[in-house]
C-alpha cells in the first residue's frame, strides 16, 4: 500500500502476542519497537525456533519520489559494499527486500490506518547490545576508535552523510553506538553516498574530529560551562532565535529573487 507522504503519521505499532513480520518468506517475532519515524520503523526480532536477535529496519512506502524512496536504496548500496569488505566497524547486513509483510494476530486492537499494510521494503541487520554514543557514556578510547573505524569506511568511498549531531546538542554524532563491551559501530547509513569525493570525505572527517576528537567540542562541554563564542557554536537557549532569523532572511530572499 502506497501512503501519501503529505498525510502520513509514522504507525503506532501495539506490541501483542503473536505479532510478527514476514522476511524473505521467513516468519520473526517482534521483540519491541526500537524507533518510528516517517523515513523507517527500526524493530528487534528473533526467529520462531532461534534465540538470536536481529534488527530489522523497514522504510514505509511513500507516495512520492525522493528522499523517503533514496533512503532505502542508498543504505542497501552502502551495506553491501561494507559486507563485502567484510567491514567489522558498522552492523552486519543480512540483505533486504522490497516484500516485507507485517502481520497482525487476529485479535490486534491496532487501528487500521496506524498499520502497515501490503508489501514494504525493509533491511535486515546485525543486533548490537549498546547504546548511543553520548556525553555522559563518551571515552576517550571509543572516541577514538570511531575516528579510526569512519576513515576505515571513508576508505572504501562511502560518506556518511549523516554525522551531526541532533538539534538540542553540540557534542557527539547521532548515528555512533557504544557498545557494551566498550567497542563502538557506525549505524544508519540512509543518508550515505558511494563513491563519494575525496573532499566530502575530507569535510566529514573534520565535522567528527571538531566533535568527538582530542580536541574536540565534546570534551570541552564534559569539562564545564563552555566558552560559546570562543567555539564558533550557536547556544542552545538561541538557537530558535537563530534559525528565525535566518529562516527570515532566506524567505526576503526568496521573494526578492522572485520578483519582477
Amino acid at each position: 500500500m502506497l501512503v501519501n507522504a503529505r498525510k502520513y503519521v509514522p504507525p503506532n505499532f501495539t506490541i501483542l502476542p503473536g505479532f510478527s513480520v514476514q522476511f524473505r518468506d521467513k516468519t520473526y517475532e517482534v521483540e519491541r519497537v526500537l524507533q518510528v519515524r516517517p523515513i523507517s520503523v527500526v524493530l528487534v526480532v528473533h526467529g520462531p525456533s532461534e534465540p538470536i536477535r536481529r534488527i530489522i529496519k523497514i522504510y514505509p512506502k511513500i507516495n512520492q519520489i525522493g528522499f523517503f524512496r533514496r533512503g532505502f536504496q542508498k543504505e542497501c548500496r552502502a551495506y553491501r559494499i561494507l559486507r563485502a569488505a567484510d567491514c567489522k566497524h558498522v552492523p552486519y547486513y543480512y540483505g533486504c527486500t522490497s516484500s516485507l509483510t507485517v502481520l497482525y494476530p487476529p485479535n490486534s486492537r491496532v487501528p487500521a490506518d496506524d498499520r502497515l499494510n501490503g508489501e514494504q521494503n525493509a533491511i535486515m541487520l546485525e543486533y548490537f547490545d549498546g547504546e548511543l554514543f553520548l556525553p555522559q557514556n563518551a571515552t576517550e578510547e571509543a572516541a577514538a576508535k570511531a575516528l579510526i573505524y569512519l576513515q576505515e569506511i571513508h576508505s572504501l568511498s562511502i560518506c556518511h552523510g549523516d554525522i551531526y549531531y541532533y538539534e538540542a546538542r553540540i557534542d557527539t554524532p547521532r548515528t555512533l553506538m557504544l557498545l557494551t563491551n566498550g567497542d563502538v559501530r557506525w549505524i544508519d547509513f540512509e543518508h550515505s553516498s558511494t563513491n563519494a569525493s575525496s573532499e566530502d570525505l575530507k569535510d566529514e572527517m573534520a565535522v567528527v574530529a571538531d566533535l568527538i576528537g582530542p580536541t574536540g567540542i565534546l570534551w570541552k562541554l564534559k569539562q564545564g560551562l563552555p566558552d560559546y563564542e570562543r567555539l564558533g557554536i550557536v547556544p542552545p537557549d538561541s538557537q530558535n532565535e537563530y534559525l528565525q532569523t535566518d529562516q527570515t532572511t532566506d524567505s526576503d530572499d526568496s521573494r526578492t529573487n522572485d520578483g519582477p
